[in-house]
């Protein structure tokens, strides 16, 4: 009796973690990975992609800051 009682606490936890990993493979960040793996298999490099955009949006930003200090100065 008490191994059957063991089995079903078992499979209980059992079925809690696998919706628990189930929500996690779901989750935004697990989907981003998924999706960066996948432009890196086909060659892309989505991170050196988002690092040279940001690089950009910094500078021209700088730009903007330096012109603004200029005229109040």
């Amino acid at each position: 009796m008490k191994t059957l009682r063991r089995n079903a606490q078992l499979r209980r936890r059992l079925d809690q973690i696998q919706q628990e990993i189930d929500a996690l493979r779901q989750s935004e960040i697990s989907q981003l990975k998924r999706n960066i793996e996948e432009a890196e298999a086909k060659g892309d490099d989505p991170l050196g992609d988002l690092a040279r955009q940001l690089m950009q949006e910094l500078s021209a930003r700088k730009v903007r800051l330096e012109a603004m200090r200029e005229q109040a100065g």
